[in-house]
């Protein structure tokens, strides 16, 4: 896609695949205020990033970056997609990484 990060992508789905949406998100305490909070580790410590639901989007008001082919409406991708590059800096600063960097973090 745009932003080549589909390393991160090939990440996200693979912990999806084997332990669930769920292990992704950080405390729901959280998500009562409107922010959805997403679980990654970096150098070994827990951190927890919150982000709220707002998107870059289309002119067809779809997701601009990750995106579900088979289920259109699902926004945990971008959401954990936004979350990553929050805890990166940009989401320019996920172009062309490594897979397995994503799946440490």
């Amino acid at each position: 896609g745009p932003l080549a990060d589909c390393w991160f992508l090939g990440a996200l789905g693979a912990v999806v695949a084997l332990r669930g949406v769920a292990s992704l998100l950080g405390p729901t305490r959280y998500m009562r205020s409107g922010a959805y909070v997403f679980r990654f580790f970096k150098g070994g410590e827990e951190r927890l990033v919150a982000v709220d639901g707002r998107l870059p989007c289309s002119s067809d008001r779809l997701p601009v970056f990750a995106r579900g082919a088979g289920d259109a409406g699902a926004l945990w991708a971008p959401l954990a997609e936004k979350a990553y590059a929050k805890l990166h800096g940009s989401y320019a600063n996920l172009r062309d990484g490594a897979e397995a960097d994503a799946l440490a973090d």
